[in-house]
């Protein structure tokens, strides 16, 4: 129903990252970013989870 809402995505995917579930998170904001690349909320996330990234591996 709601496949090709871009803010349902976006989400979707910070439901599964509460989850613990960062994959199917990441998989959501970019299905996000597909229907709209300018969504606030699957950029944001993904730069958080960029970040997060960076700062884990130093």
């Amino acid at each position: 129903m709601y496949s090709s809402n871009a803010d349902f995505h976006a989400l979707a995917g910070k439901l599964w990252a509460l989850q613990g579930d960062f994959r199917e998170a990441i998989a959501s904001w970019q299905k996000a970013l597909k229907f709209d690349p300018e969504n606030a909320i699957a950029c944001d996330c993904l730069q958080m989870i960029e970040l997060m990234a960076k700062n884990h591996q130093t």
